[in-house]
């Protein structure tokens, strides 16, 4: 056998695996579906943040993020001016106190996530927000926190989360 007749055949032993394997990747890659592609992207989550103020006016906006998001940074996200102390609201919109205040006697800043029948403001400090969540913030206008809170005081969850969505679908029809 010749030194040339040897190579030749070398190259093709190389040659005829590695274009057939890269064949198969490209099938592969050619009839995956987009959703099971090999570059999954960065996960995508939504919630929405409602707002009601002292005097009732309420807002809600849906919400989506990457990685995790803080109540405070939600409500940033959803396009409110926020001044905060840590995990502590202390004025959305101007309504309630100054940052190097903020436990002055008009913040009366209640926040809670919806859990499933009932708003909990039982979380200290509150935690980050989850795919799907509801949070709210509820100004009270009682300086002796009578009116302090959520539950009571607010809708159940899904008829703000209906409200916003039917408001999105509207916006997108025109």
């Amino acid at each position: 056998m010749s030194v040339k007749s040897f190579a030749s055949k070398r190259w093709l032993c190389i040659a005829l695996p590695t274009v057939i394997g890269l064949l198969l990747v490209a099938v592969l890659l050619i009839s995956m579906p987009a959703d099971k592609s090999l570059a999954q992207g960065t996960a995508t989550y939504s919630a929405h943040v409602v707002v009601q103020f002292m005097n009732g006016d309420t807002a809600v906006r849906p919400i989506t993020w990457t990685d995790t998001i803080s109540r405070v940074a939600a409500l940033k996200a959803a396009g409110f001016d926020v001044e905060h102390s840590g995990d502590a609201v202390c004025s959305i919109e101007g309504e309630g106190c100054p940052a190097t205040d903020c436990f002055c006697s008009d913040n009366l800043w209640a926040q809670g996530r919806w859990a499933g029948a009932a708003w909990d403001t039982t979380a200290w400090p509150p935690p980050n927000l989850a795919d799907g969540d509801v949070v709210a913030f509820r100004n009270g206008t009682q300086p002796d926190y009578s009116d302090w809170g959520l539950t009571g005081l607010l809708p159940a969850a899904p008829t703000y989360v209906a409200a916003s969505d039917a408001l999105e679908w509207m916006r997108d029809q025109q």
